[in-house]
């Protein structure tokens, strides 16, 4: 989860994701117009301000971000 310019945003499976924009009026979150991020949601301002449903989940994106693998670090390449 995180926070970009003025939104709330979490990462969550894409069932989650997909339940969030159709029952509760979230977006998906895009950075750059154009650039739909495949994991992330921006919270509508209702949930934010509603501290239990935003606790459930903020819950529910901890739970996924804790069950993801750890990313390598990919070699850096050599310059000829």
């Amino acid at each position: 989860m995180g926070l970009f310019e003025d939104h709330m945003i979490l990462r969550l499976p894409a069932e989650l994701k997909e339940e969030l924009i159709q029952r509760h009026g979230a977006k998906p979150f895009a950075p750059m117009p154009g650039r739909v991020s495949k994991e992330y949601v921006a919270l509508p301002e209702s949930m934010i301000r509603d501290s239990q449903r935003l606790s459930s989940w903020v819950a529910k994106a901890l739970v996924y971000g804790e069950s993801l693998q750890p990313k390598t670090k990919s070699k850096a390449k050599k310059k000829k």
